[in-house]
């Protein structure tokens, strides 16, 4: 079996909790109604955009190992362009996601008596759709990209036809810096003003619960760094220096690494859905016990 078969089969493997486990917490965030909606709604966005984004990514290489060990011919190219384009979009919109969450955490904790409207709330989450979904057209564009499976498995863009090389280097450096890195500034920048805020001023009124949901903000944050790595390794890595082999385990390890963060903090910092998680997790354990003894008093001697 080739390298890069076996790795995709344990990139499968470890796909399918961290899957599980994004449905599972945003299930959970979802029912968590004492969490403010200012707070729930954008996560909850966040981890369905992430659930969508792994099921993509999941289901490009289930078919590929699939044909790859069954000797048949590749999936197609539109498959995998679609795929990437797809995964392109759900990183944008999980970074625009972030700097929605970052401004809604600055108001929940400058502004808590002002309330957030529901309809602009959804307008913001709407418009961070609408301006992702067109962010990468230039990978559904023929000629700017081209596109194969690495190893016969592993979806990966090349280069283009070299006469659109002036536009694709152009519209790579747009992208990065519009699309990626301005969000995360901009997320830092408002994570920024939001401690600067909590040191400032004294904030009798749920101090603890404010300081908590500023600190979550720092740690979520610096865990959608490796979304943003994930999203630029195909454009930032030198091909000419580094194999193609090596830049597709460092691309698909730190995708899969991106799916990580947001489920594990929202966990850690946010007690009514780890309330929830133990709760379901324990009473499930203690209806198990409860059940063999019955099962063993049932049995006759």
């Amino acid at each position: 079996m080739p390298s890069i078969t076996a790795f995709a089969i344990v990139f499968l493997i470890a796909s399918v909790p961290l899957t599980i486990f994004n449905g599972l917490i945003a299930i959970l965030l979802l029912q968590s109604t004492s969490v403010a909606i200012q707070v729930r709604v954008p996560l909850i966005n966040l981890l369905v955009v992430t659930l969508i984004a792994n099921i993509v990514i999941f289901c490009i290489v289930v078919i590929s190992v699939a044909l790859a060990l069954s000797d048949a011919t590749e999936p197609p190219l539109p498959l995998c362009q679609f795929g990437v384009w797809f995964y392109n979009v759900t990183a944008v919109v999980r970074l625009l996601g972030l700097l929605i969450f970052s401004v809604l955490m600055f108001q929940t904790v400058a502004c808590s008596r002002r309330k957030i409207r529901a309809k602009w709330l959804i307008c913001s989450l709407v418009g961070s759709w609408v301006i992702a979904v067109p962010s990468r057209i230039d990978r559904l564009v023929p000629g700017i990209y081209g596109f194969q499976y690495v190893g016969g498995i592993a979806c990966f863009p090349t280069e283009g036809i070299p006469e659109y090389q002036v536009v694709r280097l152009t519209y790579n450096i747009l992208w990065l810096a519009i699309a990626c890195f301005v969000p995360l500034l901009l997320s830092i920048c408002v994570l920024l003003g939001t401690l600067c805020y909590i040191k400032l001023h004294s904030i009798p009124e749920g101090a603890q619960y404010k300081k908590a949901l500023a600190k979550f903000a720092a740690f979520f944050i610096t865990g959608n760094v490796l979304n943003v790595l994930g999203t630029v390794m195909p454009t930032a890595l030198v091909r000419d220096v580094i194999d193609i082999h090596v830049m597709v385990y460092i691309t698909y390890i730190s995708i899969l690494l991106s799916f990580i963060p947001t489920p594990i903090l929202i966990v850690m910092f946010l007690k009514p859905v780890w309330k929830r998680l133990r709760h379901l997790f324990c009473s499930k354990y203690r209806r198990d016990n409860e059940t063999i003894p019955m099962q063993q008093a049932e049995t006759p001697l």
